[in-house]
């Protein structure tokens, strides 16, 4: 249980995350509603909207329990009132929210690098046609720079087999196994 102090005459705020949302037909609920007052409002909006959940209490000396459900997790506190003596806002830390969420963000980020640096744009040639079958492993595009061929495949075609690549002479007489 979290142990949550407040004071007569004061607001307690319970900040959940945000983009965390109340569920059920009654996501927050108290032990004694009569002696203590609790509400929830948000602010924000969109992917900042954050629920907040309001608990001030009728006078000093009162003990029960809060819980509260929402889409991500379910909360439980125990509220104590309190002369003067009292938190003036309540929230917590999800470091394992946050990991995932870099996860996330480095992804993107490395999805958008080029796949090639150091070729000069102004010579690129992308007169190349990709034909045949459509599997897994069939590249996206291939262009060159005047000095090196590049072939761009799928995402994630690196966790499977990938296709031999045969470099054909120039009268088409001959192959070669290229490694890459």
């Amino acid at each position: 249980l979290y142990q949550v102090y407040t004071a007569v005459g004061q607001i307690t705020d319970i900040a959940l995350q945000p983009g965390e949302q109340l569920v059920g037909s009654g996501p927050v609920a108290a032990g004694d509603t009569v002696r203590w007052i609790i509400g929830d409002t948000q602010s924000g909006s969109g992917a900042a909207s954050q629920v907040h959940i309001l608990v001030k209490p009728t006078r000093a000396d009162l003990m029960t329990n809060l819980v509260i459900n929402t889409n991500l997790r379910t909360y439980h506190m125990e509220l104590r009132s309190t002369e003067r003596t009292y938190m003036a806002s309540v929230s917590w830390q999800y470091p394992q929210d946050e990991l995932i969420a870099l996860r996330r963000q480095n992804a993107e980020a490395e999805a958008t690098q080029p796949v090639a640096t150091g070729v000069d744009l102004s010579r690129i040639n992308f007169r190349y046609e990709v034909t045949g079958d459509r599997a897994a492993w069939r590249p996206l595009r291939a262009y060159d720079d005047g000095r090196q061929v590049f072939i761009e495949f799928p995402r994630g075609i690196g966790q499977g087999e990938m296709p031999p690549l045969f470099v054909v002479g120039a009268e088409g007489t001959t192959s070669e196994l290229v490694n890459y």
